[in-house]
Parts: structure tokens; sequence; C-alpha cells
């Protein structure tokens, strides 16, 4: 089973890290696995995603201070959407990108989400200490993920 992990956000903006922390958990990653760091998911991405049996978008969520590490989500891409026929636009959703390989490329593979909670997304470098919490719950669900493939 071929891989992709798609971490998208801007480690200089403190949480939106999480997905590059989430990836640096899983190193080395298992045969199969490739992983790619992204600020932004645009349309290109539909094309990049073509060659795998399986991708994993991974990305930062805001979430109220009080939110726990349990509030790590894994969910698969069911019934991808576009915003509308033709759309082209420069920031992309999960399910976007999905759909747009799926009806352009004929792409046939599974796709996932993992949404990892943040609440510090300031200027600056490293993770508040929830979102490494949740980083490292979603490194393994990945795990656990990748095992089940």
């Amino acid at each position: 089973m071929e891989t992709l992990l798609i971490a998208v956000g801007n480690p200089l903006r403190r949480d939106d890290g999480a997905a590059r922390r989430v990836i640096e958990l899983l190193e080395p990653l298992p045969p199969g696995v490739e992983a790619l760091e992204v600020h932004q998911l645009t349309p290109e991405h539909a094309d990049e995603i073509l060659p795998y049996s399986t991708v994993v978008f991974l990305d930062a969520m805001v979430m109220a201070p009080e939110c726990t590490s349990s509030d790590v989500f894994l969910d698969e891409i069911v019934r991808p959407a576009v915003r509308w026929p033709g759309a082209v636009i420069h920031e992309s959703s999960p399910a976007e990108i999905v759909a747009l390989s799926r009806r352009v490329f004929g792409f046939e593979g599974r796709a996932w989400v993992c949404g990892i909670p943040g609440v510090d997304f300031s200027m600056g470098e490293g993770l508040s200490p929830l979102a490494e919490s949740c980083a490292r719950k979603a490194a393994q669900a990945l795990r656990e993920l990748l095992l089940a493939g």
C-alpha cells in the first residue's frame, strides 16, 4: 500500500505547525509511506495524490482553550464535494482536493482527514502543551491506521 501523508500548516505560527510535528513523531516513516509538507492545499495537489492508494491530510484546527487531546479526529473522506463545478481556487479543503482528483484524474484511493487541536496560532515557533499532546495522539492514531491498511 502506498500512502501519502500531507501535513498542512505554517510552523512559524506555533500550533499551526502541529501537522508537521506529527510527521516528525512518525519518523522514520514505514515502508510505502511518504510525507509532503505544505503551507496550504491548492488544486495542484489533486494531481499529486493520484499515485497513492491512501492519502491522509493532517491539519491543525483552532479549538477553545478548554479542549483536550481527546478532540483529535481521524475521519475518512467518504463523499468529497467541490464548491461548484469548474471552481479553481488557490486554497482548498481536503475534500475538495479529493473530489477534484477523482473527477479530473480518476483517483480511486481512500482519503482521510486528521484534525489536530491547537489554541495558539500567534507568530513564533513551538507548540502549545495542548497541541503537542494532540500531535502525539494523532501520531498514534495514524500508526494504527497504517498498520490496519
